[in-house]
C-alpha cells in the first residue's frame, strides 16, 4: 500500500474522499487497515485518478476513448464535406492527456531545434 501511496498520493487521497468520503489520514492513523485500503483502491471507478495513472498510464477509460474517436471522426468528416465552401466547418477535436503531453513534448523539441539552428546561423554570419 505504501508504494502506491508514494507513487500516486494526490490521486488516491482525492479518490478516497470523492468516492468513499474517507480521509487518507484514517490509513496513516490506523483507523483504516491496509487490506481494506487496497480493496477500496481496486474497486475505484474507471473515472478515478488512481486508475487513470496506475492502470492506464494517464489515458482515459475505454468508453471515453471510444467517444473521443467517434466525435473526432464525425467532426473531420463534416469538415471534409464543407471544405472550401461558404459553410466551411472548423472541427473541435478532443485529445486525451497522454496525447496532449506528446504534442507538448514535440512542440518543445521543435522549438529547441529552431533555437539551435537560429543560434548557429547567427554565429556563422557573425551576428553573435
Amino acid at each position: 500500500m505504501l508504494a502506491r501511496i508514494r507513487l500516486w498520493p494526490r490521486e488516491i487521497e482525492a479518490d478516497f474522499q470523492r468516492e468513499y468520503r474517507l480521509d487518507i489520514a484514517d490509513w496513516w492513523s490506523g483507523r483504516l487497515t491496509s487490506r481494506r485500503a487496497l480493496v477500496l483502491l481496486d474497486q475505484l471507478s474507471e473515472n478515478s485518478g488512481y486508475k487513470r495513472e496506475y492502470e492506464r498510464a494517464g489515458n482515459w477509460p475505454v468508453w471515453q476513448q471510444m467517444l473521443k474517436g467517434l466525435h473526432n471522426e464525425t467532426a473531420l468528416h463534416r469538415a471534409g464535406l464543407y471544405a472550401g465552401g461558404d459553410n466551411a466547418y472548423d472541427p473541435d477535436l478532443y485529445y486525451d492527456p497522454v496525447e496532449i503531453q506528446k504534442f507538448i513534448a514535440e512542440a518543445e523539441a521543435l522549438q529547441e531545434f529552431h533555437d539551435d539552428v537560429e543560434s548557429e546561423m547567427h554565429a556563422n554570419l557573425g551576428w553573435t
